[in-house]
């Protein structure tokens, strides 16, 4: 099966009908594409084998909580209170890789960072609680830009549990 080619028609049927494991390791490669509408493409194909339960094993998601592309990462930690709802992986695992999370919150790419605090960060402070991220909040008041109004919100709701 010829993944790329698959990826530059939008042709996701075809490749969710391969085998999931298969797939899911060929997509990997594309992740970190510089290819920015190949990579995204790649990210929708395992973020929808992901959701259908087409990837059973934590052991094959757990390592992209702490992917070296920050976009990829950053998708994939949104991805985060799915897959503990679903039972893919555990509370314990994201703990596990809270630095990788972190290290996005902390990220020198404005809008990564941005994104991190805005999106990925709210829906899961339930389940890290505010003392592990306050120590965090001068990188969360230092967004700048179109960012920083919405991102403000962010640091307050910190603040203010």
């Amino acid at each position: 099966m010829d993944v790329e080619y698959l990826l530059k028609r939008g042709d996701y049927e075809k490749l969710l009908e391969g085998d999931p494991k298969s797939v899911f390791n060929s997509l990997l490669d594309f992740l970190s594409s510089n290819d920015k509408e190949l990579k995204h493409r790649a990210w929708e194909v395992v973020q929808d084998m992901i959701e259908k339960g087409l990837i059973k094993q934590k052991e094959e998601v757990i390592p992209l909580l702490c992917y070296h592309d920050e976009g990829t990462r950053y998708r994939v930690w949104n991805l985060v209170p799915k897959m503990v709802t679903s039972g893919l992986i555990s509370n314990e695992n994201v703990i596990e890789k809270l630095d990788c999370l972190f290290s996005m919150l902390k990220s020198n790419n404005q809008e990564i960072r941005a994104l991190s605090w805005y999106s990925t960060l709210p829906p899961l402070l339930s389940l890290l609680g505010k003392d592990r991220v306050k120590s965090l909040l001068s990188y969360c008041r230092s967004v700048n830009g179109e960012w920083r109004d919405l991102v403000e919100e962010t640091c307050r709701e910190i603040e203010d549990r």
